[in-house]
């Protein structure tokens, strides 16, 4: 797969487990964003610091997330910690095993309170590590159709369980459901169905109102979960980017990215999200290249960014702390470079 595709699943495709695209908004209370992609700021590696990282274990970039100021980064079947002030490792957190504190297969990870945790999704357990490393503890969750698994989860900020999105199986699975402190299933959440079971990147993220923000993949609507509702929050309009309305059939949005003839005729909504009193930020893809979105919640404007760098290949983008970050290839295969921008 070349072109938009290879930039739609850079750092990881996997389909293991087994559409809504809107091309109109379904939900009218949903605030609109407007992405005006032919307004895209170019941002120029001469105007960015930037920090090498050196690591010989880095494959790929499959996911990214800040924790604290280590920047958590998912690289094929690891999980590296860096400095995102220096580059420098921080640590691995475990490795494949089935010893006390390893794992078979990393499927999902995240933060919960000043903890890290990790989904090992065939050896049916969640570990948890500090910021450096140090394994804490693991809690065995069940993998048994009768006891409604999990395949990402994040948790809630009203509680100490979790809101997870379900394994794919028979007809009529519910795509979101609420989970214990103990991962035990609770409830099911929200009215919309599991459509299938590939996993492309990360979905879930906590608002700025105390609230989880998700993303259906190939959905333009950026759903809130609260402690009682699941509701639409955003409504991302790409204009005449927008995909078309293929029956809410994942598969086939993604026979349809993987042509080259849609290469420039498409944006997708691609995680990183990034909320605060004053904006929302997210990360999409269009035209082979990764972009980031700021839409000012006070304003109603959008400003859509695109990072360019030497090697030309952006692994990720994401927005922390007033900057823009991008991670990309360097000409060294055992090194990546972070690009930080400072907008304007």
């Amino acid at each position: 797969m070349r072109h938009f595709f290879a930039l739609l699943v850079v750092g990881g495709l996997f389909i293991l487990l087994s559409g809504c695209s809107e091309h109109e908004r379904k939900d009218k209370s949903a605030v609109r964003i407007p992405v005006d992609i032919a307004r895209t700021i170019e941002l120029s590696p001469e105007d960015a610091s930037v920090i090498i990282v050196k690591s010989s274990s880095i494959e790929t970039v499959d996911d990214i997330i800040v924790f604290d100021t280590t920047c958590v980064i998912k690289s094929g079947n690891q999980l590296l910690g860096f400095s995102l002030q220096t580059g420098k490792s921080v640590c691995r957190y475990s490795q494949p095993g089935r010893g006390p504190g390893e794992y078979i297969r990393v499927w999902d990870y995240g933060v919960v309170g000043d903890k890290l945790y990790l989904y090992d999704i065939d050896g049916k357990q969640v570990l948890f590590f500090t910021v450096g490393g140090d394994f804490l503890h693991s809690v065995k969750v069940s993998g048994a159709a009768s006891d409604y698994p999990f395949q990402s989860l994040v948790p809630e900020p009203w509680s100490d369980g979790y809101i997870g999105k379900r394994v794919f199986g028979m007809p009529g699975v519910p795509e979101l459901s609420a989970y214990g402190a103990d991962f035990r299933y609770a409830s099911p959440r929200g009215i919309d169905e599991l459509r299938s079971g590939i996993m492309l990147w990360r979905q879930f993220f906590h608002g700025a109102d105390g609230d989880i923000l998700y993303n259906r993949f190939f959905s333009n609507e950026i759903q809130r979960i609260t402690a009682d509702t699941v509701s639409v929050k955003y409504f991302v309009d790409f204009g005449r980017y927008n995909l078309p309305d293929l029956e809410q059939d994942e598969y086939a949005y993604l026979d349809l990215l993987s042509k080259d003839s849609s290469t420039n005729r498409y944006a997708v909504v691609m995680s990183n999200f990034d909320e605060n009193e004053q904006l929302f930020g997210f990360q999409y893809a269009t035209g082979g290249n990764r972009c980031y979105a700021l839409f000012n919640k006070v304003t109603g404007e959008c400003q859509a960014y695109r990072p360019v760098i030497p090697s030309g290949t952006v692994l990720q983008v994401f927005y922390h702390s007033g900057k823009l970050f991008a991670i990309g290839e360097t000409d060294n295969q055992k090194e990546m470079a972070i690009y930080s921008f400072s907008l304007r």
